[in-house]
């Protein structure tokens, strides 16, 4: 039997807060408003805001930064979350976004609010993520549903840690409290002061945008744009990228498909994974896979040999092994996003993509990564079966995690379509 390392994770609720800027004594702050640059007032609602350093030293953010507004001096504490927009896009460049850039954005797609933040593919530890400097005050109240609402959590970064996303710490075996090495060239130190995922598609860390040139972050390369109403995400992520070319754009509203239709006539409930290997009928080709009515997809062939367990003890296993030859693919289960890849407690390596919903698709020990971040398309090829990490023979260790906690895979694939 091969034996594979599980874990879960702790439930998390919805963010509620407000988009102002709210000046204090001793800061001043400059925000744009419908193209119009505000400074010393109360801004609320077509905001494009942004801290920076109050100097640029080399290596640290261009004047573009402070033409968008900077804060000079301390900061108060952060207050209560009394109001949360729930965005629609995240926008990300390999360029400082200008303010042309913003406002035909913004224009484009009709939004009403729009935070700006640094960005940049980081290495944490041996892994990759993506990661977002940003101020803690604005940031939190744009962030996708069942994003943590904790003031203390936001009130940390904003004092210099750094929120790691739960999935990058369980591989990483990253501690809260724990010093984490960050960074996209050359990485720095920092302690982890929470484990919170934003749902912002690809980013397992979150910093202070005073952290960001440290970091090597890129200033003002991403966009959290709020849109009222509800348009079809598909169609506004397609109009901004006619807005702006070269941009990648993310529709933060439901990727997913509903699982498929229950059939009419009464059904037997499903018994458990026998602890003998049974075969997976769908074979799939190297490369990739049919993709079901559901956009789900077995993402290997080969023999499942050991189900999922949530009982605490021995035989506690939060993931479904499928046994396969070395070497053989495997391939994303939806469409989704690379929240992680890199090397994994227990499991050697380790994929996680994002698929939207608070769903997560976890793989385990492959030997070769075929991607390392990026979208993925339902059954596009991500890496290789390998042997690593805990393991008494190749497989795949597969785990789906809604809301942050697993569930059993072969369920959630059959729920979704998938003939398994």
């Amino acid at each position: 039997m091969l034996v594979s390392r599980g874990r879960a994770g702790p439930p998390r609720s919805a963010a509620k807060g407000s988009a102002a800027v709210r000046l204090v004594a001793g800061t001043v702050v400059a925000g744009t408003l419908v193209g119009v640059t505000v400074v010393g007032v109360t801004v609320v609602g077509a905001l494009v805001a942004r801290r920076a350093p109050p100097t640029t030293a080399p290596g640290g953010h261009p004047p573009i930064a402070a033409a968008f507004g900077a804060v000079v001096g301390t900061r108060d504490p952060l207050g209560p979350l009394t109001h949360r927009a729930d965005p629609y896009l995240f926008v990300t460049a390999d360029h400082s976004l200008t303010r042309a850039e913003i406002d035909r954005l913004r224009q484009a797609v009709g939004a009403v609010e729009a935070v700006v933040t640094d960005f940049a593919e980081v290495s944490v530890g041996s892994g990759r993520t993506g990661a977002v400097g940003a101020d803690a005050g604005l940031l939190r109240t744009v962030a996708p549903a069942g994003t943590a609402e904790a003031t203390g959590l936001w009130q940390r970064i904003a004092d210099g840690d750094v929120a790691v996303a739960h999935s990058v710490a369980a591989a990483l075996d990253v501690q809260l409290g724990a010093q984490v090495d960050i960074g996209r060239d050359r990485p720095v130190n920092l302690r982890v002061g929470a484990l919170a995922t934003t749902r912002l598609p690809g980013v397992g860390v979150v910093v202070d945008r005073s952290r960001s040139a440290a970091l090597g972050l890129v200033a003002d390369s991403a966009v959290v744009l709020v849109v009222p109403g509800t348009p079809d995400p598909v169609v506004l992520a397609a109009t901004a990228r006619q807005a702006v070319h070269g941009l990648r754009v993310t529709a933060l509203r439901s990727v997913l498909l509903p699982p498929a239709a229950a059939p009419t006539a009464p059904t037997a409930p499903t018994a458990p994974t026998a602890p003998t290997a049974s075969p997976l009928p769908l074979p799939l080709p190297a490369a990739r896979g049919p993709v079901g009515g559901s956009g789900w997809v077995i993402p290997t062939i080969g023999m499942i040999s050991r189900g999922f367990n949530p009982t605490a003890g021995s035989g506690r296993h939060l993931g479904l092994d499928i046994a396969a030859p070395l070497g053989s693919p495997i391939m994303a289960a939806a469409a989704g996003y690379v929240l992680y890849a890199g090397p994994a407690s227990g499991f050697g390596n380790e994929i996680v993509l994002q698929h939207g919903d608070g769903v997560e698709t976890v793989y385990g020990h492959m030997r070769v990564f075929t991607i390392r971040e990026g979208t993925v398309a339902a059954g596009q090829q991500i890496a290789l079966v390998g042997n690593e990490g805990r393991s008494t023979g190749p497989h795949l260790h597969l785990e789906v995690h809604v809301g942050e906690r697993p569930v059993d895979p072969l369920v959630w694939l059959r729920e979704h379509g998938v003939p398994i």
